[in-house]
């Protein structure tokens, strides 16, 4: 078993930080960037700088109480090469860029003749786009017949800029964990 081994990087409140170094990761919900997982940004690829900018994303949402500035936690992440869907840089990379490319123009056409409010038509838009992402995965999996434990992928870390990271579905896939840097951003 060949395995590939990575440093991630991920953006919660205190209280859920301090959850996690307990008991560990739990996966989000499905309604996410490509389904239910644990969300990182690759360390070695500004990690931190594209985190901290996410995590200004998040405040600006709310996501954690008003005086919680959040945490970067630092993991361990080490899996199987042969469970790895490589989105990122892959042979199925550009198949799914254009998959996405081609779902994202016929969203935003729908879109734009049923909802005129943009902060709406913006949410309806990724939350589509999530569930082709997620669609394309599952997928990739019943034709290859596999499961993924990990997908490599571009993700968003500030709107149209993204990052490296990776959303790790199998936790136990995910060693060592710690603050990255001091306690908050």
């Amino acid at each position: 078993m060949a395995v590939e081994t990575y440093k991630g990087v991920h953006t919660t409140c205190t209280a859920i930080a301090e959850r996690i170094l307990e008991v560990g990761f739990l996966p989000s919900s499905e309604d996410r960037y490509v389904g239910a997982g644990v969300y990182f940004f690759d360390k070695a690829k500004r990690g931190i700088r594209n985190t901290k900018k996410y995590q200004k994303l998040r405040q600006k949402r709310k996501e954690c109480p008003e005086d919680d500035k959040g945490v970067l936690l630092c993991a361990d992440i080490t899996c199987d090469k042969d469970y790895i869907l490589d989105l990122e840089e892959g042979e199925h990379s550009q198949p799914f860029y254009d998959f996405i490319k081609k779902k994202r123009e016929y969203v935003e056409n729908e879109l734009s003749l049923s909802i005129q409010d943009e902060e709406e038509r913006k949410k309806e838009r990724d939350s589509a786009l999530n569930g082709y992402r997620f669609e394309y995965v599952k997928g990739l999996e019943e034709i290859l017949h596999i499961k993924y434990d990990m997908v490599k992928i571009a993700m968003p870390y500030i709107q149209k800029a993204y990052g490296s990271g990776f959303v790790v579905y199998r936790t136990d896939c995910i060693g060592h964990v710690s603050f990255c840097e001091g306690k908050t951003v």
